[in-house]
């Protein structure tokens, strides 16, 4: 596709805007089925099937050429990108708050694969800020959710609502395997 680009800019006369080289064409079929399933996925309130997610996400930023040329093209992998982590982190707050420690490990799973598989893109980096991965970031907010949870059991206790607080204290026990880490 460069190599007949090349060609075309030295044969045609000079077109009108809407006359688009055939690698930039070539980059938008590569990339668009991919993007569209990820689209479907995100737009699903309930039921995210995260390989799925993950998959069109890998295969979107590895077909998508270096260059200028395909800025627009980044923009949008970035912002499924952007609404992937949206939405994980959403989740990640559903399942903090209802004490799901098996949703919990699985998010923080599928958070891993997203950061290895985007990572030599450059595309998470872009997204999250330099240095950051989606695992750290799903990390901070248990870490936040453990510290509002205790918090609330100390004001349990210092209320004297010790039935509220052994609850509290049970829940907590769930969140071991998690905590340990």
């Amino acid at each position: 596709a460069e190599e007949y680009d090349a060609r075309r800019e030295k044969l045609a006369v000079p077109a009108s805007d809407d006359d688009v080289p055939l690698r930039p064409r070539i980059a938008m079929l590569a990339v668009d089925p991919h993007l569209k399933i990820v689209d479907a996925e995100l737009a699903k309130e309930k039921g995210l099937n995260t390989n799925a997610v993950l998959d069109g996400l890998k295969a979107a930023a590895a077909a998508l050429p270096e260059g200028p040329l395909y800025d627009g093209l980044r923009r949008r992998i970035a912002a499924s990108v952007g609404a992937t982590v949206d939405r994980v982190k959403a989740s990640l707050g559903e399942a903090l708050a209802s004490g799901q420690v098996r949703k919990q490990e699985m998010l923080l799973q599928f958070a891993q694969g997203f950061d290895e598989a985007l990572g030599e893109s450059g595309i998470g980096a872009e997204t999250l800020g330099p240095g950051a991965s989606l695992a750290g970031i799903l990390r901070d907010e248990q870490d936040k959710g453990a510290r509002q949870y205790v918090q609330a059991l100390e004001e349990q206790v210092a209320g004297g609502q010790l039935q509220e607080a052994l609850t509290r204290v049970a829940s907590i026990q769930a969140w071991q395997p998690l905590l340990a880490r």
